[in-house]
């Protein structure tokens, strides 16, 4: 079972490294940059009633500090399973049937 976790957390990497290949540097960057990296988006995150920092950054961080912890990669993979599916049936829909006004649905021809 740890095996199927580690391939499927090796999938949502390398997803994450074609949709952002401008965050790759901290993938690839080694432990002294990424775990100081990741706790600090997560102290961000803790402070999410501060204007600039927010939840926004805790999951970043988790995300950051999985690749050095095995017991975060099943949590971190699931949720990136979870959010992604999540964002193609929401707005997945909108893009195949066209820009579709919010709260609309397609029309189809009775004949």
């Amino acid at each position: 079972m740890r095996h199927r976790h580690e391939r499927r957390f090796a999938r949502e990497i390398a997803r994450l490294k074609r949709a952002l290949p401008w965050a790759r540097y901290f993938f690839e960057a080694g432990s002294l940059v990424r775990i100081p990296l990741a706790l600090l988006f997560i102290f961000g995150g803790v402070l999410w009633f501060l204007p600039f920092v927010g939840l926004w950054m805790l999951p970043i961080g988790l995300l950051l500090l999985a690749f050095d912890l095995p017991a975060l990669r099943p949590l971190v993979a699931a949720t990136a399973i979870r959010l992604r599916y999540y964002l193609r049936t929401r707005f997945g829909a909108r893009k195949a049937n066209g820009a579709l006004a919010k709260g609309t649905q397609p029309t189809t021809r009775a004949d």
